[in-house]
């Protein structure tokens, strides 16, 4: 499972811009076929984040396994809130979301210290 997260993770980090390019052939010439080239850009990064975040609570302990966790909820919640709602600036509900991801993250410790 590991190693799949990582090569995921190394393509797409590898492959994004060629794919992206490929789908917006005229970014250097279209204003507004760059604005979405770098929007949709933005939410791949955030999705490698979430790789990111995920292999390392599927490998660490403690503390660090529980900022993981709180790390991948605000990862998910921004992807999910760019993705389905377009939401793209700050809202009242990453002050929900983030107080969800210190609640998770507070969790996962307890857990882990026992």
């Amino acid at each position: 499972m590991r190693l799949s997260i990582i090569i995921l993770l190394g393509a797409a980090y590898l492959l994004n811009s060629l794919i992206l390019q490929a789908v917006y052939p005229n970014v250097s010439e279209d204003y507004y076929q760059y604005v979405e080239f770098v929007a949709v850009r933005a939410k791949v990064y955030e999705c490698m984040f979430f790789l990111f975040f995920w292999l390392v609570f599927l490998q660490a302990k403690g503390i660090v396994k529980s900022l993981a966790a709180g790390m991948m909820v605000l990862t998910a919640g921004s992807v999910v809130d760019k993705l389905f709602f377009g939401f793209t600036s700050y809202l009242y509900s990453d002050l929900l979301l983030l107080a969800f991801a210190i609640t998770i993250s507070i969790i996962v410790y307890v857990r882990e210290s026992r």
